[in-house]
Parts: C-alpha cells; structure tokens; sequence
C-alpha cells in the first residue's frame, strides 16, 4: 500500500512536468464514439503499450545513405549490412535506463516490462486507467463510417526528463486499420463488346494500414473476356500484357542468370491465406513459362494468416505477383505479411529478423547489447515494391519520420523502396481536400494533399502513365487519367510534401522547375515554397493490367493504377540487380541520386501530355523535363 502510494505521488508529480509530446490529426472519418460505456470498466480493460525509444545517430542518416547512392562517391555501393546499421542506430542504454526507471517509479515492476533486443521498443500490459495516468490522457473509442472503432486519445504527455528519450507511443493518437468501398464501375471503353462484358465490382478499397488512414491504391476493375496470348501487342492500348510492357521499355527477353544472390519483395498489410493458383489461369495466356511458380510466403509479424481476408488484400497480393513475376522468373517473387499494430513501423526489423517476430522480448536488466544470434539478422529483399499510403495531413509527424527513416535504413543496405505514388491525383486517399493552411481535410476544400510514403525522400516514388485509346505499343505515353463511370477518373499521384523537405538530389530539378515552369497555383493551394520533397521520380504504364479477382470461380479483371506501375518498376530495377551481380558489382540500392544524375537523363521516356487534377482545379501539368504528375 505504501508502494502504490508513493507511485501515485510520484507519478502526479511528473505529470505535473509533463509536455504533450503527439496529438490527433483532425480526420474526415474517424470521430469520437458515443459508446463510452464500453471503455466504463478502464481498471479491468488491457492494452499493449508500446514505447519507441529515441535512436542514436539517426541525424546522420541522410549523409550516410548518400556516400553510398551518390554514384560520382568514393563510397558509392558500399552498402552496410542489417547488424552495422542495427548497432549504428540503436537507442542508448540511457534511453532504455530513463524510459525503465520512469515506469519503476509510475510503479510497474520489472517483471512486467519487456524490452525489444534491439532497445527500439519497450513493451507492457497495462490497463486503460493505467495507460491514463501513465500518460496523462483520457482514451475514447473511435468510430469510422462503417461503424469500425479503435481506442485512442487526442492527445498524451511525456516527462520534460523522459521526451527526448521517447520517439513515440502506441496505441496512442494514431488511426487504426480503415477499410472503405466506393461503388462504383469503370467503363473505360465506348465499344459495345466490352461493355457487355461489364460487372459491377467493387471499385476504390481503403484500407488503414497504419495508425495513419491507408490506402492500398487499387482503383475500379472492368471484367473482360480474355488476355492476349504472350507477344500479341496489338491490343496494348485497351489491355497491358508483360509483352507490351517489355516492348514498351525495351526489356526484351532477358533472363535472370543470378537468381541465387538476387530477391524481389513486396508487401500485404494483412496475412492472408491468397490462393496463387489462380494467377496460372492468367499465365497460361501472357507467361506460360510461369506457370506453377508461387511466391515465397513470410509472416513478418503477427498471427499466422487468417482463412478470412479482404478482398482488397487478394487484389493487392495477385497484383503486385502477376506484374513481377514474369520479368523475373525463375526468380520467384518474395511476399512479406504484416499484422503488427504499428504496421509499416516494423518493416525493417521484419524484413532483417529471421523470427518471425520482429526482435526477441527480453526482461529489462540483463545488460546485453542486440542480441544478434536470437534475432538472426538476414539481408531482406534488394528490392521491395509498396502499393500502400496514407495522407500526410491525417499523419503524426512523429511517425511519418520514424517510418521515413526506416526506408532510409532499407537503402543504406542496399534496398531498393518503390512505392505507388496514389490514383488520386492531387487529393487525399478519401478523394478530399484540405483548407487553405493545410491542416485539416474539409468538404469543399482547394488545397492538395500529399501521400506518404510516396512523399518520403528516401523513396522511389512511381507514377502512372498510359497508352491513348488506339495507340500502337511504340506510341508516347502519356499521363493517368482514366475516366470512370461515376464523373471521376483515375490520376496518377504527385506533387510536394507538407513536411519533407527537398532532398539534395532534387536541387536541380525542382530549382528549374519553378523557375521555368512553376504553375498559375497559389500557396493556398499547395506548398510552393520550392523546398519541399516533390514526387513522382518516375512512372510507368498502368491501364490495364490483368488479374484473377475469384479464388471461387475464374474470371479475367483488368485493374489500372499505380499499383500496377510499382512492381513493374521494381522487377525492371530487379534485372538490373542481376546484371550487375552477375558482373560481380552491388545492388543498386537507393537509386534516386542516379535518377537524377545528368548521367542517366537519356534513360527516360519523358511524359509531356496529361495533368493530375483535383480539388477544384487542373492540378499539375505534365512538361517537358521533371513534373509532380509523372516525375523524371
């Protein structure tokens, strides 16, 4: 009893010191429920609480990853392995010691603490009257419109002693996984054969990932009898083969020679048990030498994969497969499932640790340093392809840079990140706006909003791009914008962040871009500030792409969107990789610093025709050079 007294005390005190360290982005969707009754027992009510502790070095990150992307650095290749950046990152013992001694004295005891090998995270059970006091907070349930609810708070405290050790806290003020469907059909074709092939499915998935609202960008779907047979390249215009793809970028028929040191991966937010055979019914068409080939399943994190899934999910998960897969065969392709609460957070460590947990829990006060032998640090994928986002302006900033980071850690090991840049256009993954000072999406709204991860500097964001009706294989491109039935289209997305600001390699580009090309747009619109990341980098071709949608039934949809430009990029960066470990060279890595190299400007196709409108407006234009529609 004098114990719990002297905790109590204890913890009034530093509460009384304490400094709101995160707060809740306003949110179109989620609203506070009036179902408060069910959180009316808080002493009884358990939650994990999750503490990421600040990283040592992590200001070095950006100077780190360019001596080895730079290609004209004496360092350029020489990528670092999982244990050098695990140890060159990891938080400090003192975090730990501050953090461990702050929860003693709230009045948990060691027992009840775990902290992750790798020091990242510490991790206790706690009640929901606890995490309160803890934190200093009250946590409410949540609700979206489809009735879906999470428990959170607006807002919590740190320590004045305890925040510069803390990066963040979870579950906290972060939104939770969100699923929206917008019904709707895409007649992208004016002929009466495809229209009768029509079905009304399913169109937008939103799917919240993350703590932040995400969004995996797989826009509306149109059912068409059949695929071309492989090297047909008649029909490219109407339907996307991995023949017109190859033609279209000068591919060819290159064949994977060292497939035992290279590795293409891509992610699902959800384990989902996703039966692949379907996807032979499509490779019997456009890749008969693929058939039979099944990706490499792994659980990253979280429960083993449920016999129940979105519908969402299989679409992502045969999407990124059957546009990677036969570019890289006999490589197989790499799927990574996570389930973890902080979702995109744990991609690093479940890409590098063999177990399937993302590090080992052990009991505070063994005084060892990363247990490396338990988590058995591995090389992930060299590279991995994400077709997921959420919008900056939903997004704690604390976040958004952890998982940014994370990428940056991916490329320092000589990873390549592609990530969808959206189907929106300027808009939000709620095809919504914001108000003029940026800060909260609103009904009616001119300003654009950015997405991340496509926003991240230390990511190769991927844009769409399309052949016009009726164009031959050889044809320009030109920029996503596909009409759907509801008066709203598909649109590559672009833009500038909000909060990354521009990254060295993109000094020349954006410089001559606003001084040569700079939009009739005002600062109320987006941030023209010209020192901020824009993306896309590059864009490849998304309408329309085939894929199997039925494990009960087989039938044939062709899905546009930058779900499909991003593996395609990411196998094409794949058999560079081989050619460059069959040489005996390194992986590429972090590519964008040669992106934008003058060495590499005649590597493009550039995009002049096409705009990403929204909100109101025309958006941007695709010129001549680099745009936020269509990058390089």
């Amino acid at each position: 009893m004098i114990f719990a007294t002297v905790a109590v005390c204890y913890v009034a005190f530093s509460l009384a010191l304490a400094s709101v360290h995160e707060d809740r982005k306003p949110h179109p969707i989620w609203k506070r429920s009036l179902d408060h009754h069910l959180l009316r027992q808080k002493q009884f009510f358990k939650i994990p609480l999750r503490i990421g502790l600040q990283q040592q070095n992590i200001n070095l990150l950006n100077d780190e990853l360019m001596k080895v992307a730079d290609p004209r650095g004496a360092a350029y290749g020489k990528h670092w392995n999982p244990e050098q950046v695990a140890r060159f990152f990891a938080p400090s013992h003192e975090s730990e010691e501050i953090v461990i001694d702050w929860l003693e004295r709230a009045g948990y005891q060691r027992n009840e603490i775990q902290v992750y090998h790798d020091r990242h995270w510490i991790q206790l059970e706690v009640t929901i009257f606890q995490a309160e006091q803890l934190l200093n907070t009250t946590y409410y349930i949540y609700s979206d419109d489809q009735d879906r609810q999470h428990i959170g708070c607006d807002s919590y405290s740190l320590p004045a002693t305890v925040m510069p050790h803390v990066e963040i806290v979870l579950p906290t003020v972060h939104y939770p996984p969100y699923l929206k469907t917008r019904d709707s059909s895409m007649d992208p074709f004016n002929d009466e054969e495809q229209k009768l092939n029509l079905q009304s499915t399913s169109s937008r998935k939103f799917i919240r990932r993350d703590e932040e609202s995400s969004h995996d960008f797989l826009p509306n779907n149109v059912v068409v009898n059949f695929p071309d047979r492989e090297g047909n390249l008649a029909n490219c215009s109407k339907k996307i083969s991995s023949s017109c793809l190859r033609k279209m970028y000068d591919i060819g028929d290159y064949k994977p020679v060292a497939t035992n040191k290279n590795s293409f991966g891509f992610f699902i937010f959800t384990p989902s048990n996703v039966d692949f055979n379907v996807s032979d019914e499509l490779f019997n068409y456009t890749s008969p030498r693929v058939v039979g080939t099944r990706p490499i399943l792994r659980v990253a994190d979280g429960p083993e994969a449920s016999k129940d899934f979105l519908d969402t999910e299989l679409i992502e998960a045969h999407l990124d497969y059957q546009f990677s897969q036969p570019f890289i065969y006999p490589l197989r392709v790499k799927q990574h499932s996570l389930a973890d609460i902080s979702s995109f957070n744990p991609i690093l460590e479940a890409l590098v640790c063999e177990n399937e947990r993302p590090s080992t829990p052990g009991k505070v006060g063994e005084k060892k340093d990363l247990n490396l032998k338990k988590c058995g640090y591995i090389k992930p994928p060299n590279v991995i392809s994400i077709s997921y986002g959420m919008d900056e302006i939903v997004s704690s900033h604390f976040l958004l840079t952890k998982q940014c980071n994370e990428y940056g850690k991916l490329g320092l090991m000589g990873v390549t990140v592609v990530v969808a840049a959206g189907d929106s256009g300027v808009e939000s993954v709620q095809l919504s706006c914001a108000d003029p000072t940026g800060k909260k999406l609103v009904e009616g709204g001119k300003r654009f909003v950015p997405i991340f991860p496509a926003s991240c500097p230390f990511v190769t964001a991927v844009g769409g791009t399309m052949l016009q009706r009726g164009s031959s294989v050889t044809d320009p491109e030109v920029a996503l914008n596909y009409p759907l039935m509801d008066n709203r289209a598909i649109r590559g997305g672009g833009g500038f962040s909000d909060f990354f600001q521009r990254p060295k390699y993109q000094d020349e580009v954006l410089g001559k871009y606003f001084r040569e090309n700079s939009p009739p747009l005002t600062s109320e619109q987006f941030n023209n500030s010209g020192n901020s990341r824009g993306y896309p980098d590059i864009s490849a071709t998304t309408i329309l792409g085939a894929h199997n949608i039925s494990q009960m039934q087989t039938h044939f949809s062709w899905i546009s969107g930058t779900s499909c430009s991003a593996p395609v990029v990411g196998a094409m960066l794949t058999l560079i990789n081989d050619a460059r470990l069959a040489a005996g060279k390194t992986t590429l890595g972090f590519i964008n610093p040669s992106l934008y190299s003058s060495n590499f400007q005649g590597a493009f196709n550039d995009i002049v025709v096409g705009q990403n409108s929204g909100c109101g407006s025309n958006g941007f234009p695709a010129i001549k050079g680099w745009d936020p529609v269509t990058g390089k």
